[in-house]
């Protein structure tokens, strides 16, 4: 997304179209890909995912154009995703994993933003209320990985586990209307602090 052409694409397409275009066919596949959780490469491939998102969702909100709608599409389309996983009833360890790139990774680049903008963090409300929604789809996500005995994977969990975090802070913080950086970072009263318990007592044993 750099260099004198960076903007050609979203003359072609909406950046919340391009998003989905990206995401769909992964969660399409995603029951034939889970043989391959095992492979060493399986970690970078969600690293590529990972770095493709973060490149290309900044780029939607430094071009300040319809950053929220099209963000807000992106989320809607990753919840119907985690809806849909639900419905058939089966176990979907890596959608689970693709939804956990995609939501984390969107949480801690809106939360960034945010901090970068002392004016933003009391006036943002968009912004405020699809972190909302974020914590609200992530948290039962990473949630399920535990309840159904999946296999902890640090690499993977742990960096989701801590965005989710952050940004329940970040939103305490705002709540509270005090500055995300000096606000309390006791996990006591956050929705998912639980979670986060569990998590710490996983890592411990590794």
């Amino acid at each position: 997304q750099t260099g004198a052409n960076a903007n050609v694409v979203f003359k072609l397409a909406h950046a919340g179209d391009i998003l989905e275009r990206v995401m769909a066919p992964l969660f399409h596949v995603s029951d034939e890909l889970v043989g391959c959780e095992g492979y060493p490469a399986w970690p970078e491939f969600l690293g590529t995912i990972q770095r493709f998102l973060t490149d290309f969702i900044q780029t939607i909100i430094e071009r300040k154009q319809s950053a929220c709608l099209n963000l807000e599409q992106f989320v809607a389309f990753l919840s119907n995703a985690w809806l849909s996983s639900k419905v058939e009833g089966e176990w979907k360890p890596v959608a689970e994993q693709l939804l956990s790139v995609a939501l984390s990774t969107l949480s801690r680049i809106i939360v960034n933003t945010l901090q970068r903008s002392e004016k933003a963090r009391h006036t943002s409300t968009a912004e405020h209320s699809l972190l909302a929604q974020l914590t609200g789809l992530l948290g039962p996500v990473l949630q399920s990985c535990f309840n159904r005995g999946g296999r902890f994977k640090p690499t993977l969990t742990v960096p989701c586990v801590a965005g989710l975090l952050e940004v329940e802070l970040y939103l305490r913080g705002v709540k509270d209307g005090a500055a995300s950086e000096g606000g309390s970072r006791d996990v006591q009263g956050l929705q998912h602090h639980d979670l986060y318990r569990r998590t710490c007592i996983e890592v411990l044993h590794q």
